[in-house]
């Protein structure tokens, strides 16, 4: 069973492993899709080895995220059961529309209450709507009447805006996105420290940064095997993660049974990160900032681009493949991106962009190389 954490600020103990649904399997990778029958599967192994925390939100898989929850997780008490979903800010135009879409999200969970409640990905952007629709007293409103148990935000923003929303409510916990090797990204570690000084527990989301950290170039993932060539290079973000005393509950969305069934081994009888491995893992974090197929700075000088190649996000992605070498993600982007017409095929080799580069980079052929690397991998 895994292992269980104590939220003393709410008297209560959850899971160190939470289960995102946000990535269940799909049939014919059709997002919108799910597939029922292993999704069942997965959430069955769960509550059998003691994770009963779940987090969906309004519009995971397309709408239908919360919808296969609640079905699937009905024959199960509901008192023995966490649940986390999330108000979609943005969806919110008028008063009426906070609780609406609460008793939106109740029906679809064929649930009377959720547990954790979230103001989802709280921004600069969100402040306003969040004042004048006083989402905040309607969701004091719906605790009172036994429909919510616990507020809460998740948050995808920078540091300072992090500091103001904390400082907005005083918040029963609070979902973030942090990683070894993004310790300086959005809230970072620091938010993590203030959320620790203020004693509100703490939640985090993405542990593998979208999968990335599951896998490195061969140069890096040496390093790994070296500490320990049985242990999956996942393992290791899982275990840092759960190091930190205040992160209560590691969210992970696993769409497979290797992936769930890695995460419970490891996250039950908990071995924290030793020294030795903290370093190694410092050592990853510096070789993954130095690792880069372009030299961009995504000062996007360069755009826009007379055929509509999106220049900036291509090269992001080249250098993510090069250092974690995920090929899913690599062939997904490439794949977006010629759905939304942005893609580096467009490209006519005009050379426009090039004396516009601070960096003198060659574009076209580095927009080339993107390709070459598609049609290698299939």
């Amino acid at each position: 069973m895994v292992d269980r954490r104590k939220l003393d600020k709410l008297g209560i103990s959850v899971p160190l492993l939470g289960f995102g649904c946000m990535r269940f399997p799909t049939n014919n990778d059709n997002y919108g899709d799910i597939n029922m029958e292993e999704t069942e599967k997965l959430l069955d192994f769960a509550i059998q080895n003691g994770v009963n925390y779940f987090d969906t939100a309004f519009m995971y898989h397309e709408g239908h995220s919360e919808t296969a929850l609640g079905k699937l997780l009905k024959k199960y008490p509901r008192e023995d059961l966490l649940i986390a979903t999330k108000l979609p800010i943005g969806e919110v135009k008028e008063d009426s529309d906070v609780a609406k879409i609460l008793e939106t999200q109740l029906s679809k969970l064929q649930t009377d209450y959720i547990d954790f409640y979230l103001l989802h990905g709280i921004g600069k952007v969100q402040f306003d709507a969040i004042e004048k629709f006083k989402i905040l007293e309607k969701l004091e409103q719906f605790k009172k009447d036994g429909k919510i148990k616990y507020i809460g935000f998740s948050f995808h923003d920078n540091l300072e805006v992090f500091k103001e929303s904390v400082d907005m409510y005083d918040w029963d916990f609070c979902m973030i996105q942090l990683n070894y090797v993004d310790t300086d990204f959005q809230q970072g570690i620091e938010g993590y420290n203030i959320l620790s000084e203020k004693g509100i527990p703490t939640i985090v989301m993405e542990p593998l940064k979208g999968g990335n950290l599951a896998s490195y170039n061969p140069t890096i993932a040496k390093l790994f095997e070296d500490m320990n060539p049985n242990a999956t290079i996942a393992s290791y973000a899982v275990r840092w993660l759960a190091s930190l005393p205040n992160v209560k509950v590691v969210l992970s969305g696993m769409s497979d049974m290797e992936q769930l069934a890695d995460n419970i081994n490891n996250l039950t009888d908990l071995k924290p990160i030793t020294p030795e491995e903290d370093e190694t893992l410092k050592r990853v974090k510096q070789m993954v900032d130095d690792t880069q197929a372009v030299g961009c700075t995504d000062c996007k000088y360069c755009m826009p681009c007379p055929v509509g190649v999106d220049i900036a996000a291509a090269f992001r992605d080249y250098n993510t493949y090069v250092r974690y070498e995920n090929e899913t993600r690599f062939k997904w982007f490439m794949g977006h991106a010629r759905e939304n017409k942005k893609s580096a095929d467009l490209c006519t080799a005009c050379g426009a962009c090039v004396p516009k580069c601070p960096q003198k980079i060659d574009i076209p052929a580095k927009l080339n190389e993107m390709l070459e690397i598609e049609k290698r991998l299939g």
